[in-house]
Protein backbone atom coordinates (compact mmCIF):
# COMPACT_ATOMS: atom_id res chain seq x y z
CA UNK A 1 0.00 0.00 0.00
CA UNK A 2 1.43 3.51 -0.72
CA UNK A 3 0.49 6.98 1.37
CA UNK A 4 -0.38 10.05 -1.07
CA UNK A 5 -0.12 13.66 -0.01
CA UNK A 6 -2.48 16.14 -1.59
CA UNK A 7 0.01 18.96 -2.05
CA UNK A 8 -2.80 21.42 -2.67
CA UNK A 9 -3.94 20.52 0.76
CA UNK A 10 -0.69 22.03 2.98
CA UNK A 11 -1.50 25.99 2.90
CA UNK A 12 0.40 28.60 4.38
CA UNK A 13 2.15 27.99 7.71
CA UNK A 14 1.12 30.17 10.45
CA UNK A 15 3.50 31.23 13.07
CA UNK A 16 4.30 33.98 15.48
CA UNK A 17 7.82 34.09 14.93
CA UNK A 18 6.82 35.22 10.87
CA UNK A 19 5.40 37.18 8.34
CA UNK A 20 3.96 35.96 4.84
CA UNK A 21 3.67 38.08 1.72
CA UNK A 22 2.05 36.18 -0.72
CA UNK A 23 0.91 38.71 -3.49
CA UNK A 24 2.99 38.89 -6.79
CA UNK A 25 4.44 36.66 -8.30
CA UNK A 26 6.78 35.71 -5.34
CA UNK A 27 5.94 33.61 -2.09
CA UNK A 28 8.23 34.14 0.79
CA UNK A 29 8.29 34.12 4.93
CA UNK A 30 10.14 36.77 6.71
CA UNK A 31 11.79 35.94 9.98
CA UNK A 32 13.88 37.67 12.37
CA UNK A 33 17.20 36.29 12.56
CA UNK A 34 16.89 35.50 16.47
CA UNK A 35 13.85 33.35 15.94
CA UNK A 36 15.42 31.42 13.73
CA UNK A 37 15.84 28.27 15.89
CA UNK A 38 12.41 28.80 17.39
CA UNK A 39 11.15 29.30 14.16
CA UNK A 40 12.60 26.29 12.23
CA UNK A 41 11.18 24.03 15.52
CA UNK A 42 7.93 25.28 15.05
CA UNK A 43 7.61 24.86 11.39
CA UNK A 44 8.94 21.59 11.54
CA UNK A 45 6.60 20.18 14.54
CA UNK A 46 3.86 21.58 12.65
CA UNK A 47 4.58 20.57 8.85
CA UNK A 48 4.78 17.19 10.01
CA UNK A 49 1.76 16.98 11.92
CA UNK A 50 -0.02 18.45 9.11
CA UNK A 51 1.72 15.88 6.29
CA UNK A 52 0.60 13.16 8.21
CA UNK A 53 -2.81 14.66 8.82
CA UNK A 54 -3.39 14.82 5.36
CA UNK A 55 -1.47 10.85 3.66
CA UNK A 56 -4.39 9.07 3.23
CA UNK A 57 -4.05 5.41 0.94
CA UNK A 58 -3.60 4.79 -2.16
CA UNK A 59 -4.01 1.61 -4.02
CA UNK A 60 -2.57 3.35 -7.28
CA UNK A 61 0.53 1.18 -7.60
Amino acid sequence: MNLKLDLDNLGEQNSPYSKFDVGGLRHYIIIKKENKEAFLDEITQNYRKMVNDLLEEDDED
